[in-house]
C-alpha cells in the first residue's frame, strides 16, 4: 500500500514527547531516591523496601502495557490515543509519589507505592505507544530511520535541558513553597505538565498518519532494511550505543572513560574537520601558503588556535550529557562502583 510521503512537520515534531518524557522521568530517576531518605524522611529498612517494590512493580507492567495497547482502539487512534489518555493520569500521581501524606509511615509508602504504579502503568503506555507510532506512521524504511533519530535527538536534547534546570528549579520551589515535600511535589507536577504538552504536539502533529489505520488490521509492506542502514541507526542513538558497550567492557573508571569518548568523537571530529576545512579558505592562511610558509607551521601556529575556541564551547554542552550517561551507567551496575 502506496502512502504519501511525511511532511517535514511530522518528521521534526513527531518525537517532541519524548523531550518532554526525559525532562518527567529524569526527576524521579535521579532525584526520587534521595526525596525518600532525605526529605519524606522514610526509615533506610522503609526506602529499600519502596523502591524494591517499584522495580517489581516496574517489570510486571512491561507486558501489561503491550496487551492494553493491543486491545484497546479509541477513536482517536490505536497508539496516538494514549499520548493523552496516559499524561494527565501521570502528573496527578507523580504529585503523590513526591509525597508523604499522614503520620503513619506505613500509609505513607503505601500511597507512594500506588502512586508509582499509577504512573509507571499511564507512563509506559504512552512512552510504548509514542515508539510505535514510528513503524505505524510510514512505509518507508528512510522515514523510520528519520523517526528514530529525531526522537533520539530530542531524548538527547531533554537530558542537557534537565541538567541545567532541574536542581535550580526544585531548590527554588522547595525556598517559595517553605517546605521541601511540597517543593518535589510541585516541581513533579510541573514536569508532567511539560511531559503532558509536549506528548499532546506530538498527538496534535501525528493526526491522520497512520498507515495501519487505527485498528492496525490492515496489512502493510515491509522493506529488508539493509546492514549498512542497520548499523547507521545504531550510531545515530547514542544512549544505545553506550548500553551495549557498557554491558560488554567490565565496569570500572578507564572502561567509562573510553566508551565515553569512543561514543563522543564523532561530534568533536565533525566540528573539527569542518573549522579546519573554513579557515583553509581565509585569507591569512592563503597569505603563509603563498609566502612559502611550511605546513607544519601554518597548522600549529595559524589553525590549531583559531580551533582551540569551538572545541572549548561544544566540550562544555558534552560534559553535562556526558556525566549523566555515567551516572545513569553507575546507577545500571555498569559505570564505577
Amino acid at each position: 500500500m502506496e502512502t504519501k510521503k511525511l511532511s517535514r512537520k511530522v518528521l521534526n515534531l513527531s518525537g517532541f514527547g519524548d523531550f518532554g518524557f526525559t525532562l518527567f522521568v529524569n526527576v524521579e530517576l535521579y532525584y526520587w531516591s534521595a526525596f525518600l531518605t532525605d526529605y519524606a524522611k522514610f526509615s533506610l529498612g522503609t526506602a529499600t523496601f519502596i523502591l524494591t517494590l517499584t522495580s517489581v512493580i516496574d517489570c510486571i507492567w512491561v507486558p501489561v502495557t503491550g496487551w492494553l495497547i493491543e486491545k484497546c482502539n479509541f477513536k482517536w487512534g490505536k497508539y496516538r490515543s494514549w499520548l493523552v489518555i496516559g499524561p494527565p493520569v501521570m502528573i496527578f500521581a507523580y504529585a503523590l509519589q513526591f509525597s508523604r501524606i499522614g503520620s503513619s509511615e506505613a500509609l505513607a509508602a503505601g500511597i507512594v507505592i500506588a502512586a508509582f504504579s499509577i504512573k509507571t502503568l499511564a507512563q509506559d503506555l504512552a512512552y510504548s505507544a509514542s515508539v510505535t507510532l514510528v513503524s505505524d506512521m510510514s512505509n518507508s524504511q528512510k522515514e523510520r530511520l528519520t523517526l528514530a533519530s529525531r526522537r533520539g535527538q530530542y531524548l538527547s536534547m531533554g537530558n542537557i535541558v534537565f541538567s541545567v534546570i532541574a536542581l535550580p528549579l526544585i531548590t527554588l520551589l522547595m525556598k517559595v513553597t517553605g517546605n521541601e515535600i511540597l517543593g518535589y511535589s510541585v516541581a513533579a507536577i510541573l514536569f508532567g505538565i511539560m511531559n503532558f504538552l509536549c506528548y499532546f504536539v506530538t498527538f496534535t502533529v501525528t493526526k491522520g498518519q497512520s498507515v495501519s489505520g487505527s485498528s492496525g488490521t490492515e496489512s502493510v509492506k515491509k522493506e529488508k532494511l539493509p546492514t549498512a542502514e542497520m548499523v547507521k541507526a545504531v550510531f545515530k542513538n547514542p544512549p544505545l550505543l553506550v548500553l551495549v558497550a557498557a554491558s560488554i567492557f567490565k565496569p570500572g573508571l578507564w572502561s567509562i572513560i573510553l566508551i565515553l569518548g569512543f561514543v563522543d568523537w564523532p561530534g568533536i571530529a565533525r566540528l573539527v574537520r569542518g573549522n579546519v576545512l573554513s579557515l583553509r579558505e581565509t585569507n591569512f592562511v592563503k597569505g603563509n601558503l603563498v609566502a612559502g610558509m611550511p605546513l607544519r607551521h601554518i597548522l600549529f601556529s595559524e589553525i590549531l588556535p583559531n580551533t582551540t575556541a569551538p572545541i572549548l564551547v561544544y566540550a562544555t554542552s558534552v560534559l553535562a550529557l556526558s556525566m549523566l550517561d555515567e551516572a545513569a551507567l553507575s546507577f545500571l551496575g555498569m559505570g564505577v562502583q
